[in-house]
């Protein structure tokens, strides 16, 4: 498998991971962010706010594995490419 195969791979799987882990981060907190008493909200439910935060984190991660993933893609294109 070439490089440029994997490379798509890997991003795909990085995207998908950063859409999945947003989604489910939004759905377990959204609810509570949109009612009046949202902090309440927040404060009666410290695992649902825990388990969101962790999946943003998951989801920035990768966000950031794509940039890093796909950085060597159009530097191979590059007239200074070495």
């Amino acid at each position: 498998m070439d490089s440029s195969k994997s490379t798509a791979r890997i991003v795909g799987v990085l995207f998908i991971i950063a859409a999945v882990t947003s989604l489910l981060s939004t759905s377990l907190t959204g609810s509570m962010l949109n009612a009046p008493d949202y902090l309440h909200q927040l404060s009666t439910h410290p695992s649902q706010v825990t388990i969101s935060a962790l999946l943003q984190f998951v989801s920035a991660v990768a966000s950031a594995g794509i940039a890093v993933s796909l950085y060597p893609v159009p530097a191979k294109g590059s007239p200074w490419h070495i």
